[in-house]
Protein backbone atom coordinates (compact mmCIF):
# COMPACT_ATOMS: atom_id res chain seq x y z
CA UNK A 1 0.00 0.00 0.00
CA UNK A 2 1.52 3.31 -1.25
CA UNK A 3 1.67 6.05 1.60
CA UNK A 4 1.22 9.51 0.42
CA UNK A 5 3.21 11.04 3.87
CA UNK A 6 5.71 7.97 3.72
CA UNK A 7 8.91 8.89 1.88
CA UNK A 8 9.98 5.44 1.86
CA UNK A 9 7.03 4.14 -0.68
CA UNK A 10 7.21 7.21 -2.49
CA UNK A 11 10.79 6.82 -3.33
CA UNK A 12 10.38 2.80 -4.25
CA UNK A 13 7.00 3.83 -6.13
CA UNK A 14 8.85 7.02 -8.09
CA UNK A 15 12.26 4.68 -9.27
CA UNK A 16 9.51 2.14 -10.28
CA UNK A 17 7.69 4.17 -12.46
CA UNK A 18 8.41 4.24 -16.47
CA UNK A 19 6.70 5.67 -19.25
CA UNK A 20 5.75 3.35 -22.03
CA UNK A 21 8.70 4.87 -23.90
CA UNK A 22 11.20 5.72 -21.47
CA UNK A 23 13.43 8.18 -21.27
CA UNK A 24 13.99 10.74 -23.36
CA UNK A 25 15.36 10.13 -27.14
CA UNK A 26 19.16 11.33 -26.15
CA UNK A 27 19.43 10.10 -22.79
CA UNK A 28 18.08 6.97 -23.98
CA UNK A 29 20.14 6.18 -27.12
CA UNK A 30 23.29 7.51 -25.90
CA UNK A 31 23.79 7.56 -22.24
CA UNK A 32 21.70 4.46 -21.45
CA UNK A 33 24.67 3.39 -19.33
CA UNK A 34 24.69 3.94 -16.16
CA UNK A 35 27.02 3.83 -13.21
CA UNK A 36 25.91 4.32 -9.56
CA UNK A 37 28.53 6.58 -7.88
CA UNK A 38 29.24 6.06 -4.35
CA UNK A 39 29.66 10.84 -4.13
CA UNK A 40 28.26 13.54 -5.68
CA UNK A 41 31.80 14.28 -6.68
CA UNK A 42 33.21 12.29 -8.91
CA UNK A 43 36.95 12.31 -11.33
CA UNK A 44 36.00 12.19 -15.39
CA UNK A 45 38.90 10.95 -17.31
CA UNK A 46 38.67 12.21 -20.87
CA UNK A 47 40.34 9.93 -22.74
CA UNK A 48 42.13 9.57 -26.96
CA UNK A 49 41.49 7.09 -29.14
CA UNK A 50 43.33 3.71 -29.43
CA UNK A 51 45.15 4.27 -32.53
CA UNK A 52 48.32 3.48 -31.55
CA UNK A 53 50.30 0.55 -32.28
CA UNK A 54 52.45 -1.77 -29.14
CA UNK A 55 56.26 -1.34 -29.94
CA UNK A 56 58.71 -4.18 -30.63
CA UNK A 57 61.57 -4.10 -28.82
CA UNK A 58 64.93 -6.29 -28.77
CA UNK A 59 65.65 -8.96 -26.16
CA UNK A 60 67.62 -6.86 -24.07
CA UNK A 61 65.68 -3.68 -24.25
CA UNK A 62 64.03 -1.84 -21.74
CA UNK A 63 60.20 -1.61 -21.68
CA UNK A 64 59.02 0.78 -24.45
CA UNK A 65 57.67 3.90 -22.76
CA UNK A 66 54.16 4.69 -23.88
CA UNK A 67 51.78 8.00 -23.15
CA UNK A 68 48.61 7.55 -21.14
CA UNK A 69 45.58 7.29 -22.48
CA UNK A 70 44.14 9.49 -20.13
CA UNK A 71 44.88 13.13 -21.06
CA UNK A 72 43.02 14.95 -18.78
CA UNK A 73 41.21 14.07 -15.62
CA UNK A 74 38.20 16.70 -14.25
CA UNK A 75 36.28 16.59 -11.33
CA UNK A 76 32.61 17.98 -11.20
CA UNK A 77 30.37 17.97 -8.32
CA UNK A 78 27.43 16.32 -9.91
CA UNK A 79 24.36 18.58 -10.87
CA UNK A 80 21.65 18.91 -7.85
CA UNK A 81 17.82 18.69 -8.66
CA UNK A 82 15.65 19.51 -5.77
CA UNK A 83 11.78 20.84 -6.45
CA UNK A 84 8.96 20.12 -4.12
CA UNK A 85 4.90 19.90 -4.99
CA UNK A 86 2.88 21.35 -2.38
CA UNK A 87 -0.20 19.77 -1.50
CA UNK A 88 -3.05 21.75 0.59
CA UNK A 89 -5.42 19.26 3.01
CA UNK A 90 -8.25 19.98 0.69
CA UNK A 91 -6.03 18.54 -2.52
CA UNK A 92 -4.96 15.35 -0.43
CA UNK A 93 -8.54 14.40 -0.33
CA UNK A 94 -8.25 13.51 -4.01
CA UNK A 95 -6.13 10.82 -2.96
CA UNK A 96 -7.79 9.50 -0.08
CA UNK A 97 -11.52 10.13 -1.22
CA UNK A 98 -11.22 8.81 -4.99
CA UNK A 99 -12.88 5.14 -5.31
CA UNK A 100 -15.20 6.37 -1.93
CA UNK A 101 -18.72 6.10 -3.92
CA UNK A 102 -18.37 3.31 -6.08
CA UNK A 103 -15.91 -0.12 -6.72
CA UNK A 104 -14.14 -2.83 -3.82
CA UNK A 105 -11.01 -1.70 -1.34
CA UNK A 106 -8.80 -3.19 -3.82
CA UNK A 107 -10.08 -0.72 -6.40
CA UNK A 108 -9.77 2.02 -4.20
CA UNK A 109 -6.58 1.51 -3.65
CA UNK A 110 -5.79 1.26 -7.62
CA UNK A 111 -7.52 4.37 -8.20
CA UNK A 112 -5.43 6.61 -5.69
CA UNK A 113 -2.04 4.40 -6.68
CA UNK A 114 -2.93 6.31 -9.90
CA UNK A 115 -3.42 9.84 -8.88
CA UNK A 116 -0.17 9.42 -7.09
CA UNK A 117 1.85 7.17 -10.43
CA UNK A 118 0.44 10.78 -11.99
CA UNK A 119 1.83 13.50 -9.54
CA UNK A 120 5.16 11.40 -8.92
CA UNK A 121 5.64 11.03 -12.79
CA UNK A 122 5.25 14.79 -13.14
CA UNK A 123 8.09 14.89 -10.62
CA UNK A 124 10.30 12.39 -12.59
CA UNK A 125 9.84 13.85 -15.90
CA UNK A 126 10.82 17.25 -15.09
CA UNK A 127 14.41 15.77 -13.92
CA UNK A 128 14.44 13.89 -16.96
CA UNK A 129 13.76 16.59 -19.11
CA UNK A 130 16.56 18.37 -17.46
CA UNK A 131 19.02 15.61 -17.67
CA UNK A 132 18.05 15.10 -21.26
CA UNK A 133 18.75 18.90 -22.23
CA UNK A 134 22.05 18.19 -20.81
CA UNK A 135 22.89 15.53 -22.91
CA UNK A 136 21.95 17.53 -26.15
CA UNK A 137 23.71 20.37 -24.86
CA UNK A 138 26.87 18.35 -24.57
CA UNK A 139 26.09 16.57 -27.85
CA UNK A 140 26.22 19.79 -29.59
CA UNK A 141 28.49 21.69 -27.77
CA UNK A 142 30.72 19.62 -26.03
CA UNK A 143 29.80 21.10 -22.68
CA UNK A 144 26.90 21.87 -20.48
CA UNK A 145 26.25 25.38 -18.42
CA UNK A 146 23.80 26.47 -16.27
CA UNK A 147 23.19 30.22 -14.62
CA UNK A 148 19.80 30.92 -13.14
CA UNK A 149 18.69 31.56 -9.94
CA UNK A 150 21.93 32.34 -8.22
CA UNK A 151 22.92 28.99 -9.13
CA UNK A 152 25.90 28.77 -11.72
CA UNK A 153 27.90 25.06 -13.31
CA UNK A 154 29.95 24.05 -15.60
CA UNK A 155 31.62 21.22 -17.18
CA UNK A 156 33.28 20.77 -20.31
CA UNK A 157 34.50 17.57 -21.96
CA UNK A 158 37.35 18.85 -23.95
CA UNK A 159 35.79 18.55 -27.40
CA UNK A 160 37.91 20.05 -30.04
CA UNK A 161 37.51 22.54 -32.82
CA UNK A 162 37.32 21.19 -36.37
CA UNK A 163 37.88 17.48 -35.10
CA UNK A 164 34.88 16.88 -33.05
CA UNK A 165 33.06 20.09 -33.65
CA UNK A 166 32.59 21.24 -36.91
CA UNK A 167 31.48 24.11 -38.90
CA UNK A 168 31.00 23.07 -42.83
CA UNK A 169 32.31 25.39 -45.05
CA UNK A 170 29.41 27.77 -47.06
CA UNK A 171 29.75 25.11 -50.27
CA UNK A 172 29.13 21.70 -48.13
CA UNK A 173 26.12 23.34 -45.65
CA UNK A 174 23.28 21.30 -46.69
CA UNK A 175 21.25 23.70 -47.92
CA UNK A 176 24.35 24.85 -50.69
CA UNK A 177 23.32 23.60 -54.60
CA UNK A 178 24.61 20.10 -54.98
CA UNK A 179 26.16 19.15 -51.62
CA UNK A 180 27.09 15.48 -51.03
CA UNK A 181 25.90 15.14 -47.88
CA UNK A 182 26.60 11.37 -48.22
CA UNK A 183 30.17 11.91 -49.04
CA UNK A 184 30.36 13.86 -45.73
CA UNK A 185 29.07 11.40 -43.87
CA UNK A 186 31.14 8.68 -44.71
CA UNK A 187 33.78 11.13 -43.68
CA UNK A 188 32.75 11.82 -39.99
CA UNK A 189 31.82 7.98 -39.92
CA UNK A 190 35.25 7.57 -40.74
CA UNK A 191 37.45 9.89 -38.86
CA UNK A 192 35.51 8.36 -35.79
CA UNK A 193 36.37 4.90 -36.80
CA UNK A 194 40.12 5.55 -37.21
CA UNK A 195 40.49 7.34 -34.17
CA UNK A 196 38.12 5.61 -31.28
CA UNK A 197 38.10 1.89 -33.39
CA UNK A 198 34.21 2.09 -33.01
CA UNK A 199 32.01 1.98 -35.84
CA UNK A 200 29.34 5.10 -35.52
CA UNK A 201 25.81 3.20 -35.28
CA UNK A 202 23.67 6.46 -34.63
CA UNK A 203 22.67 9.95 -36.41
CA UNK A 204 21.27 12.29 -34.71
CA UNK A 205 19.47 15.41 -36.76
CA UNK A 206 18.02 18.48 -35.48
CA UNK A 207 15.16 19.78 -36.95
CA UNK A 208 16.76 21.81 -39.85
CA UNK A 209 19.00 19.83 -40.50
CA UNK A 210 16.18 16.72 -40.50
CA UNK A 211 14.14 18.76 -43.52
CA UNK A 212 17.45 18.97 -45.42
CA UNK A 213 18.89 15.71 -44.78
CA UNK A 214 15.15 14.33 -46.57
CA UNK A 215 14.93 16.61 -48.89
CA UNK A 216 18.66 15.75 -50.53
CA UNK A 217 18.52 14.02 -53.91
CA UNK A 218 20.97 11.81 -53.06
CA UNK A 219 19.59 10.67 -49.84
CA UNK A 220 16.62 9.99 -51.15
CA UNK A 221 18.07 8.24 -53.96
CA UNK A 222 19.25 5.74 -51.34
CA UNK A 223 16.50 5.30 -49.74
CA UNK A 224 14.23 4.78 -52.46
CA UNK A 225 16.75 2.12 -54.37
CA UNK A 226 15.81 -1.05 -53.23
CA UNK A 227 18.91 -2.64 -54.64
CA UNK A 228 21.17 -0.28 -52.55
CA UNK A 229 20.58 -1.41 -49.44
CA UNK A 230 22.27 0.69 -46.97
CA UNK A 231 19.03 3.07 -46.32
CA UNK A 232 16.00 2.43 -45.58
CA UNK A 233 13.12 5.03 -45.07
CA UNK A 234 11.31 4.59 -41.84
CA UNK A 235 8.57 7.56 -42.11
CA UNK A 236 5.30 6.56 -40.56
CA UNK A 237 6.34 8.22 -37.13
CA UNK A 238 7.56 5.60 -34.72
CA UNK A 239 8.16 8.41 -32.46
CA UNK A 240 10.30 8.18 -28.48
CA UNK A 241 9.96 10.99 -26.17
CA UNK A 242 11.08 14.00 -28.18
CA UNK A 243 12.56 11.98 -31.14
CA UNK A 244 11.43 10.58 -34.71
CA UNK A 245 13.06 7.71 -35.77
CA UNK A 246 13.78 8.13 -39.71
CA UNK A 247 14.97 5.14 -40.58
CA UNK A 248 18.64 3.52 -40.96
CA UNK A 249 21.23 5.16 -43.56
CA UNK A 250 24.87 4.14 -44.22
CA UNK A 251 24.32 1.25 -40.97
CA UNK A 252 23.16 3.92 -38.47
CA UNK A 253 19.79 4.44 -36.61
CA UNK A 254 18.63 7.98 -38.14
CA UNK A 255 16.66 10.54 -35.50
CA UNK A 256 15.34 13.62 -35.93
CA UNK A 257 15.30 15.34 -31.95
CA UNK A 258 13.01 17.50 -32.05
CA UNK A 259 12.29 18.98 -28.13
CA UNK A 260 11.69 21.90 -26.74
CA UNK A 261 12.01 23.23 -23.37
CA UNK A 262 10.90 26.43 -21.49
CA UNK A 263 13.59 29.29 -21.70
CA UNK A 264 12.43 32.11 -19.56
CA UNK A 265 9.21 32.33 -21.18
CA UNK A 266 9.89 31.03 -25.01
CA UNK A 267 9.90 27.82 -26.19
CA UNK A 268 13.64 26.68 -27.32
CA UNK A 269 15.06 23.72 -28.68
CA UNK A 270 16.98 20.92 -26.87
CA UNK A 271 18.63 20.31 -29.49
CA UNK A 272 20.90 22.64 -31.50
CA UNK A 273 18.64 22.43 -34.82
CA UNK A 274 21.70 23.52 -37.33
CA UNK A 275 23.74 20.08 -36.09
CA UNK A 276 24.08 16.58 -37.23
CA UNK A 277 25.71 14.37 -34.78
CA UNK A 278 27.29 11.14 -35.79
CA UNK A 279 27.89 8.58 -32.88
CA UNK A 280 28.97 5.51 -31.85
CA UNK A 281 26.75 4.83 -29.55
CA UNK A 282 28.40 1.54 -28.73
CA UNK A 283 31.30 2.88 -26.71
CA UNK A 284 32.16 2.12 -23.41
CA UNK A 285 32.73 5.99 -22.71
CA UNK A 286 29.08 7.51 -23.24
CA UNK A 287 27.62 7.20 -18.95
CA UNK A 288 25.18 8.74 -16.97
CA UNK A 289 26.65 9.20 -13.67
CA UNK A 290 24.43 8.99 -11.05
CA UNK A 291 25.26 9.55 -6.95
CA UNK A 292 23.18 8.61 -4.24
CA UNK A 293 20.78 10.75 -1.83
CA UNK A 294 22.05 11.52 1.51
CA UNK A 295 19.94 12.13 4.58
CA UNK A 296 20.38 12.38 8.37
CA UNK A 297 19.28 8.73 8.42
CA UNK A 298 21.64 7.33 6.51
CA UNK A 299 21.91 7.67 2.51
CA UNK A 300 19.57 6.56 0.28
CA UNK A 301 21.14 4.69 -2.78
CA UNK A 302 18.51 5.81 -5.18
CA UNK A 303 18.17 7.74 -8.85
CA UNK A 304 15.31 9.49 -7.32
CA UNK A 305 14.59 9.89 -3.78
CA UNK A 306 10.89 11.58 -2.87
CA UNK A 307 10.93 13.10 1.21
CA UNK A 308 7.17 13.84 2.38
CA UNK A 309 7.26 16.52 5.11
CA UNK A 310 3.97 17.25 6.63
CA UNK A 311 3.31 20.51 8.23
CA UNK A 312 3.19 20.66 11.87
CA UNK A 313 -0.73 21.97 11.92
CA UNK A 314 -1.53 19.47 9.50
CA UNK A 315 -2.56 21.32 6.47
CA UNK A 316 -0.37 20.92 4.14
CA UNK A 317 2.21 18.13 2.72
CA UNK A 318 5.23 18.43 0.68
CA UNK A 319 6.88 16.25 -1.71
CA UNK A 320 10.34 17.07 -2.50
CA UNK A 321 12.20 15.12 -5.27
CA UNK A 322 16.25 14.98 -5.19
CA UNK A 323 18.27 13.83 -7.82
CA UNK A 324 21.97 14.05 -8.97
CA UNK A 325 22.69 12.68 -11.78
CA UNK A 326 25.07 14.19 -15.20
CA UNK A 327 25.70 12.42 -18.55
CA UNK A 328 29.59 12.35 -19.80
CA UNK A 329 31.42 11.70 -22.50
CA UNK A 330 34.93 10.08 -21.69
CA UNK A 331 36.09 9.79 -24.97
CA UNK A 332 35.19 12.67 -27.70
CA UNK A 333 36.82 10.64 -30.42
CA UNK A 334 33.34 8.54 -30.59
CA UNK A 335 31.26 11.63 -32.07
CA UNK A 336 31.57 14.34 -34.75
CA UNK A 337 28.88 17.12 -34.44
CA UNK A 338 28.70 19.13 -37.22
CA UNK A 339 26.68 22.57 -37.73
CA UNK A 340 25.09 21.65 -41.57
CA UNK A 341 23.11 24.92 -42.13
Amino acid sequence: MISITESRSLTEMINALERKSTEPIVTQKVFGRKRNETSDVIDIEIRTGTGNLAAIVGDADDAAAVNKAVKAVKTYKLPRIFEKKIFTASELGRFTDVGMIYGSVDDKERAKAKLLADELLDLKDRVLRRREQIACSILTTGKFTYNAGGVTYSADFGFESGKHLITAASGEKWDATGVKIVNQIRKWRRAIAQRSGYNADLLLLGTDAADLFLSNEEVRKIFDTNNYRVGAAELTGKVGVGGTYLGTFLGMEVYEVSQLYNNDGADAEMFDKTKAVVIASNADSLITHVAPIYRTDGNVVAEFYVQSVEAGDKTRVEWLIESKAMPAVHEPDVLVSVKVV
